[in-house]
């Protein structure tokens, strides 16, 4: 299982050991006070206020450009000219006009 992590509104961070409970692994303010304390998300949200999940950046566009471009090597080989111009859409351009690289 992979660790989730979510920050309460004091900033403080809490990790999911196993599925619906936590433990307190830091502290804004750097204390070490109450570290490693374990609970249920739920007591953890009613006692520290909402938690918001910390997500490890992902660059969605260039993962869709990549799944994209793997789809049309395998099933749409005569493709051609037209992804160029879904992928300049999807990396930012308007209007269908492909992003200048």
């Amino acid at each position: 299982m992979t660790e989730r992590q979510f920050k309460d509104c004091d900033g403080d961070i809490w990790t999911e050991y196993e599925p619906g409970m936590v433990r307190l692994t830091a502290r804004a303010s750097g204390s070490l006070y109450g570290l490693n304390l374990r609970t249920s998300i739920e007591d953890a949200r009613d006692d520290h206020g909402p938690l918001t999940e910390i997500r490890p950046d992902v660059d969605v566009r260039a993962q869709i450009v990549a799944d994209l471009r793997t789809k049309a090597a395998r099933d749409w080989p005569g493709i051609g000219v037209f992804l160029e111009d879904v992928i300049g859409v999807v990396l930012g351009g308007t209007d269908g006009e492909p992003v200048e690289s």
